[in-house]
């Protein structure tokens, strides 16, 4: 027994660590409760300081991400994200990233087309019309 508490006292530092690095994944889903008006709901943007990290970082690269339509008895927050400047080897790889960083995040649908002005094989840079679903868990 002793040995046992010898070794989660050791590990205690790893296990704090984990336990930051989870907690900082999930949302609080306060900051996007929709507020009413006449008979409506509608979602407010969301600043800079308001939105969780990994989708800020989504926005830094250049994609517009906006609040999704909130299901009822969802646990996450839902988000649209959208882009017309990525390119392909530029898009995957921001996506791998944000979705590794953070635990409770997930892609949930991706569509991806190459714009119709654009000829197939073309040398020139090609950006894609990237729109996709991302989730987060949120706590409420």
């Amino acid at each position: 027994m002793r040995t046992e508490i010898q070794g989660l006292k050791a590990m205690q530092q790893k296990i704090s660590a984990m336990f930051v690095r989870l907690n900082d994944a999930v949302f609080n889903i306060r900051i996007m409760e929709a507020e009413r008006t006449s008979s409506r709901s509608h979602m407010r943007s969301l600043t800079g300081d308001e939105r969780p990290s990994a989708i800020q970082m989504f926005a830094d690269a250049g994609v517009l991400v906006k609040p999704g339509r909130p299901t009822p008895g969802e646990a996450s927050a839902i988000f649209e994200a959208g882009s017309s400047r990525l390119e392909f080897q530029r898009l995957i790889p921001l996506l791998a990233e944000q979705e590794n960083s953070n635990a409770f995040l997930y892609i949930d649908r991706i569509i991806v087309s190459r714009p119709a002005a654009t000829p197939p094989f073309s040398e020139l840079p090609t950006y894609l019309d990237a729109r996709f679903s991302i989730r987060i868990l949120a706590s409420r």
